[in-house]
C-alpha cells in the first residue's frame, strides 16, 4: 500500500517535471522576466498581495524591457505602439478570465456585468442601452445633485477648520464620492453628515471587493472555490455583496408608475435610475447598471481627488498658481460666496489652462487602476519582430507603467510637474497640439478602445468641480501623508491635513 508520504512526493515530482517541461517548451521562453514567473502564476499573486504591484511592475520593466514575462502565459507590455493594437475599437483582444472574478452570484446563477463579461456581444447588449447617458453633455443633467454632495463635503471640512482639529481628508472625500454617486444614481445619500460614520462599512466592503478581484484574479480558478463556491461562500465581500446592496435599494424604490407625478414636475431632475427604469424592466440588468455607477465610480473619483490634494499640498508653487488662476477668472470669489461654478465653464482650457494641466498630470502620475488590464491574443497570434505570441496568450498594459515612460513624458516622470502639459516657449501651436495628442493617446486612465470606461466624463465633472471648490475655499497644510495600497485600484488612506477657511 502506498503511503501518504510517498503519494505526496510523487505528486510533487510530477508537478515539478510538468512545470519544467512547460517552461522549456513554452513559446514565451524567450521573453525576459523573473525566473519564477515562467513556472507559476503564484509569482504574480505574491506581487499583488504586497500591495505595491504598480511600483514592482515599473521596476521589472526597467530591468527587463518593454516585453516582460509575468506568468507562464502572461506578458506585460509597455511598448506604446501596442496600445492601439491590444485595446482596439473592435475588441479583437477580449478580456481575460481575470475579470471573471468580478462576476456576481444571483441565486444559483453567476452573472456577468458590463465590466466583467468576456463576451463582446454580451458587453454590447449590456452597455449600448445606457451609453448615451454618459456622454459629456448628458452628465451635466446630474450637476445639481453633485453640487449638493460638494456642499456637504465643504460643511464637513469647515467643521474641522472651526474646531482647529486634524482633518481626515481621505475619509471625507470617500464619503463625498459615495454620496455624489448615490445621489446621482438613485437620489439617496448614505451619509448626509459627510463625516463618514454611516458609510465606512460600504467603503470598506468596496475596498475588500476590489482587493479580492486583484489578488484572486491572478489565479482565477481559485474563485470557483471561494466567492463562487456553490456550497459555502469563502472569502471577503466580493462584487456579489455589492450586487445585493444594489438589489435591496432597487426593491425599495417606488414603482415606476407611482413616480410619474414626481417626474412630470418641471423642476424635477431625473436620476440615473429613472433613466434605467425607462430603458429596461429587467431587474438584474438594472442592478448591474447601479453597481457600475456606485462601486467603480465612487472609488476612482475619490482616489483622483485625494491624490491631487496630496500632490498640491506637496507643491506649494502648483497650489499657488492654480489658486491665482481661479481668482483671476472670478471663480474663487464666487465659490466663497456660496455659489457653485458650472462645469461647462471649468471645462474651458483657454480660461483655465493650469487647472487642465493639473488634472492631466494627476491622471498621469496617479491613475486609479494600478494593475495591467488583461486581454487575450486572438486567433492567428501576434508577431513583433522575432517575437511571436500565440493565440491565447494573456497580454496586459499597466497605466502605472505606461504613464511613467521617460521617452514620452520627459526625464522626470516620477515628478508632479503640471507645466509639462503647457506649451513650451519654443513650441508653436501645431507642435504643441501634436505633442499633447500623442500624450493623450498614451493615457490609460480610463482604459482604451471598445472597453474604455464610459464614466470618464462623469468622473471629470466630479473631480474638476470638487478640486476647484476645495482650492478656492480652503488652505491646506499637510500633517500626515497617505499610505498607499496598490491592488486593482490605487488606494490612498490616512491623509490628514490642517485646514483654514479662506
Amino acid at each position: 500500500m502506498i503511503s501518504m508520504w510517498s503519494l505526496g512526493i510523487s505528486v510533487l515530482v510530477a508537478f515539478t517535471l510538468s512545470s519544467l517541461i512547460n517552461y522549456v517548451t513554452s513559446p514565451l521562453r524567450g521573453i525576459p522576466g523573473p525566473f519564477l514567473a515562467g513556472f507559476t502564476n503564484v509569482y504574480r499573486l505574491i506581487v499583488v498581495l504586497r500591495g505595491n504591484a504598480d511600483k514592482t511592475h515599473r521596476q521589472l520593466h526597467e530591468k527587463y524591457g518593454e516585453y516582460l514575462r509575468l506568468g507562464p502565459n502572461h506578458v506585460s507590455i509597455s511598448d506604446l505602439k501596442m496600445i492601439g493594437v491590444i485595446y482596439d475599437s473592435k475588441g479583437q483582444y477580449r478580456k481575460s478570465d481575470f475579470y471573471a472574478v468580478a462576476d456576481f452570484v444571483r441565486g444559483s446563477e453567476v452573472v456577468c456585468t458590463g465590466f466583467s463579461t468576456r463576451d463582446e456581444k454580451q458587453h454590447l447588449e449590456i452597455v449600448r442601452p445606457i451609453a448615451k447617458l454618459y456622454t459629456s453633455t448628458a452628465v451635466i443633467e446630474h450637476e445639481p445633485r453633485l453640487d449638493q454632495a460638494i456642499d456637504i463635503l465643504v460643511n464637513a471640512i469647515e467643521r474641522h477648520a472651526s474646531n482647529d482639529t486634524s482633518c481626515p481628508l481621505d475619509r471625507l472625500v470617500y464619503v463625498f464620492a459615495t454620496n455624489a454617486m448615490t445621489l446621482m444614481t438613485f437620489s439617496q445619500m448614505f451619509d448626509p453628515t459627510g463625516q463618514g460614520q454611516n458609510i465606512q462599512s460600504l467603503v470598506h466592503k468596496t475596498f475588500l471587493a476590489t482587493w479580492y478581484l486583484a489578488v484572486v484574479g491572478q489565479l482565477p480558478s481559485l474563485d470557483r472555490w471561494l466567492a463562487k463556491n456553490p456550497i459555502c461562500y469563502i472569502g471577503p465581500p466580493s462584487t456579489s455583496t455589492l450586487a445585493q446592496l444594489a438589489a435591496e435599494i432597487l426593491k425599495e424604490r417606488q414603482p415606476v408608475g407611482s413616480r410619474g407625478a414626481l417626474m412630470s414636475c418641471p423642476d424635477y431632475q431625473p436620476d440615473f435610475l429613472d433613466h434605467f427604469d425607462r430603458i429596461s424592466t429587467d431587474f438584474g440588468v438594472k442592478v448591474q447598471w447601479m453597481m457600475r455607477n456606485v462601486a467603480a465610480g465612487s472609488d476612482s473619483t475619490a482616489i483622483s481627488i485625494i491624490s491631487l490634494v496630496y500632490l498640491l499640498c506637496q507643491s506649494s508653487d502648483a497650489m499657488d498658481i492654480l489658486s491665482n488662476e481661479l481668482e483671476e477668472q472670478g471663480v474663487g470669489q464666487q465659490i466663497r460666496e456660496g455659489r457653485q461654478v458650472k462645469y461647462n465653464l471649468l471645462q474651458d482650457a483657454t480660461k483655465f489652462p493650469y487647472l487642465d494641466a493639473v488634472l492631466r498630470e494627476n491622471r498621469r502620475l496617479h491613475p486609479p487602476v494600478a494593475l495591467g488590464m488583461e486581454r487575450v491574443v486572438p486567433r492567428g497570434g501576434f508577431k513583433h519582430g522575432d517575437m511571436f505570441l500565440p493565440e491565447g496568450t494573456i497580454v496586459s498594459m499597466n497605466p502605472a507603467v505606461v504613464h511613467y515612460n521617460p521617452d514620452l513624458f520627459g526625464p522626470d516622470p516620477n515628478q508632479f510637474r503640471p507645466e509639462r502639459w503647457l506649451p513650451k516657449a519654443e513650441e508653436d501651436h501645431s507642435t504643441y497640439t501634436a505633442r499633447i495628442k500623442c500624450w493623450d493617446e498614451a493615457m490609460l486612465t480610463f482604459g482604451r478602445g471598445k472597453r474604455r470606461c464610459p464614466g470618464n466624463h462623469l468622473s471629470d465633472m466630479e473631480v474638476r468641480k470638487c478640486i476647484v471648490t476645495l482650492v478656492a475655499r480652503f488652505s491646506f497644510d499637510l500633517e500626515k501623508g497617505p499610505s498607499k495600497h496598490a491592488y486593482w485600484f490605487h488606494y490612498l488612506k490616512d491623509l490628514y491635513v490642517r485646514v483654514a477657511v479662506k
